[in-house]
């Protein structure tokens, strides 16, 4: 049962190929691309490189929603095609029936994992080589049988479709074309946030790993006691007890330093199966018990983006 760790890769223009996902999309609440000549009015809603923006005055003609300071446009959320890249799990990225992005990511990758995924029926990841061709093609049901134990729970049970999932067997391309498809038939596909990187094998997860929420949802309650919930997002955390390689800890010290603040993917095996625990955010801390022995212990505090 391995612990892995998955640095980033950053997704710009010259990474993402294509997508299904048309941008600007005025249908899912994307605005009309930014036009310098255009004058907007109070309210109106724009688009630019790939970030969707509120004009905060009327009369606003010719100025750049980008400016630093500005006193005519409130940046929001990312458009629709790019809001699977924004480093914010609970905006997602959706289309009927299914959703495709194309990245090749010009480096060597060996990693895909997608988080707040909606309800879908299956997960496509195929990647083409140009010189080799096709040399990964698998699909991944995303409905979570888990919670069926018996005939009862088979006939009556909600279906419940997996919402974060991380595949480490991609081939190791560097030049590597890889699509990525979320389908669900007769409904919207939705994706929160998808990751690219390469991933490295930390040590192994030891059996016990205490998983918890941080919830943000708000409680407002009147003069009368009356509670009024605001249900806002959470993140997920985790605290994985670790064994590592003694003879690694300065390495593995020095690797974990180099991630701070920055969005990881952090995949823990379990004896059920392989990635079950995966994690998209932050360690808040570390700490090595070293040991003059063959293995070290670390444990660490890992919380998730929102």
């Amino acid at each position: 049962m391995t612990a892995k760790i998955i640095p980033v890769l950053k997704i710009t223009d010259a990474l993402l190929t294509s997508s299904t996902l048309t941008e600007p999309n005025t249908d899912v609440g994307d605005g009309a691309a930014w036009l310098v000549g255009t004058t907007y009015a109070l309210g109106d809603k724009v688009s630019k490189n790939h970030v969707n923006y509120e004009s905060l005055q009327a009369s606003n003609t010719g100025n750049d929603p980008e400016a630093v300071g500005s006193l005519f446009w409130v940046a929001q959320l990312a458009t629709n095609r790019w809001a699977v890249f924004d480093g914010s799990i609970q905006d997602q990225s959706s289309r009927e029936t299914s959703a495709t992005w194309v990245i090749t990511p010009s480096v060597t990758t060996n990693a895909v994992s997608l988080f707040n995924l909606g309800p879908a029926t299956d997960l496509t990841i195929v990647v083409t080589d140009p010189t080799d061709g096709e040399v990964y093609n698998r699909t991944f049901p995303l409905v979570d049988n888990s919670g069926v134990i018996d005939a009862y729970t088979y006939f009556f049970s909600p279906i419940i479709t997996v919402s974060n999932i991380c595949i480490t067997d991609i081939p190791p391309y560097a030049n590597a074309a890889i699509s990525i498809t979320v389908n669900a038939p007769g409904g919207t596909a939705s994706v929160g946030q998808i990751s690219l990187g390469y991933f490295e094998v930390i040590g192994d997860t030891l059996d016990e790993v205490p998983i918890s929420i941080n919830d943000f949802t708000r409680l407002n309650e009147d003069q009368f006691g009356r509670t009024t919930p605001v249900i806002r997002g959470y993140s997920r955390t985790a605290t994985p007890a670790i064994a590592v390689d003694t003879f690694r800890v300065t390495y593995l010290e020095r690797r974990l330093a180099d991630q701070r603040g920055i969005p990881t993917v952090w995949a823990f095996d379990t004896k059920d199966r392989d990635n079950e625990l995966v994690y998209l955010g932050f360690y808040n801390s570390y700490n090595f018990l070293y040991q003059y022995a063959g293995k070290t212990f670390l444990d660490i505090d890992i919380r998730s983006l929102v």
